[in-house]
């Protein structure tokens, strides 16, 4: 069926390049290639004159292929590895100076009989799809949907969001998601209008929809980091990236895990009040590692980089459950009630007070202080659904790994939730 489609492009419109880039344009609404069949399509242009057509072409096909190396390892069972895949971490293939995940798309996918001319031109136009990786979703993001590229971002997160329900569902654990509604999609606006993306939401086709995505599936039991030795490499290999070091991050980073150490070294390579985007850097840094680093006990290694003000719009956007250490849960907390997830943490804080696990002090709800919250809050049905909540709980052993905690206690049976690994502890 191919052939002969590529056939009637071809000899229906042999000296009308529009027509071409057109017909190819529908076929990739609602067709995926491979980069051979994309190659083909590409080889129809052969006018000297036809390069905005061929280069928009390539635009609409790359992000329909289904077989290029880009983002290929994203198997839910994929181990890691403990050094850089073909001996180098950030590569480039055609020696042009520019890292081929940092920008050089076409390279990076296989297209081939491009000039630089049309290279330059796809890579302008797939400025966020080059910044995008399906295969390690969790960042913001501000989508036109009635841009295909934006569009096609979408549909992808779409197809996340419902991988990571499906994996939370089937292994029974708990919904922390920041309004109830078991996705990943946070802080949700249309056209700077808040809204909520439940059951009752449609994907729209025109507007801009601005929202903070997170995966919650943590590196599989097992999962083998890049050595410290390796690290170096990696960390001297970055440093040298001329621009868009965060771009090259992210389209790496599903080749590899990392240990809490590791995401501290990059956050600390960035200045404290370096910003892109009006982001600071070690905080975008900290967001693209967070589904990637093997020793969730030790995150506060990597946030004590953090001021208290990019850790609370760290929670903001991740969730606090993402950042919660429920085998030490020592801290203080300052709890939206209103929000299902931090209300959630609010009842795992009171669930371990009540057990004698742990002990919460210093609390107020709105400013006011609460004398006896135990005896107010029986239960997580009393636990109000507005409000700020705010408390310093203390544990009365300190734990590093789950296997210390005992067998009936409430921590470990929390912490096999939030952290659940397949195959840990026999599960």
């Amino acid at each position: 069926p191919f052939q002969r489609l590529k056939q009637l492009i071809g000899s229906s419109f042999a000296l009308d390049d529009y027509k071409k880039m057109t017909m190819i344009k529908i076929l990739a609404d609602g067709f995926c290639v491979t980069v051979k069949q994309a190659n083909a399509l590409l080889k129809l242009f052969e006018s000297t004159t036809c390069q905005a057509e061929k280069a928009a072409a390539a635009v609409a096909l790359i992000p329909r292929l289904s077989n290029s190396e880009h983002h290929t390892i994203d198997d839910e069972n994929y181990m890691g590895c403990p050094g850089p895949i073909g001996g180098i971490f950030f590569e480039d293939k055609d020696n042009d100076g520019k890292i081929d995940v940092c920008g050089d798309i076409t390279v990076l996918v296989g297209l081939t009989n491009l000039s630089q001319i049309e290279q330059g031109y796809v890579e302008q136009k797939l400025g966020k799809w080059i910044a995008f990786n399906p295969a390690n979703p969790t960042g913001f993001y501000r989508l036109n949907m009635s841009n295909f590229v934006d569009r096609r971002i979408m549909f992808c997160l779409i197809e996340a969001n419902a991988a990571d329900r499906k994996f939370r569902v089937s292994n029974k654990l708990p919904d922390v998601s920041q309004f109830a509604t078991n996705n990943g999609f946070r802080n949700a606006r249309y056209n700077h209008k808040a809204i909520v993306f439940d059951s009752s939401w449609s994907l729209p086709r025109f507007g801009v929809l601005e929202f903070d995505f997170v995966v919650t599936r943590r590196p599989p039991h097992g999962a083998i980091p890049i050595t410290d030795a390796a690290f170096e490499q990696f960390f001297k290999e970055f440093k040298a990236i001329p621009d868009m070091k965060l771009v090259g991050l992210r389209a790496i980073s599903n080749r590899y895990y990392f240990t809490a150490r590791h995401a501290q070294r990059l956050m600390e390579y960035f200045s404290p009040y370096e910003k892109m985007h009006n982001v600071v850097v070690r905080l975008e840094v900290f967001v693209i590692l967070l589904g990637r680093i093997v020793d969730e006990v030790n995150f506060n290694d990597a946030l004590s980089v953090l001021d208290s003000t990019s850790r609370k719009k760290l929670i903001d956007r991740v969730g606090i459950v993402q950042v919660f250490n429920p085998i030490s849960p020592c801290g203080k907390y300052e709890l939206n009630l209103a929000e299902h997830d931090q209300r959630y943490v609010a009842s795992i804080l009171l669930q371990l007070a009540h057990a004698q696990e742990g002990s919460l002090m210093e609390i107020a709800l709105d400013g006011k202080d609460v004398p006896d919250i135990l005896a107010i809050w029986a239960s997580d049905a009393d636990i109000p659904v507005v409000g700020t909540f705010k408390c310093k709980f203390m544990t009365t052993n300190r734990c590093h790994s789950i296997v210390q905690l005992q067998d009936n206690s409430i921590r470990r049976r929390i912490s096999a939730a939030l952290l659940f690994k397949p195959n840990e502890l026999g599960n």
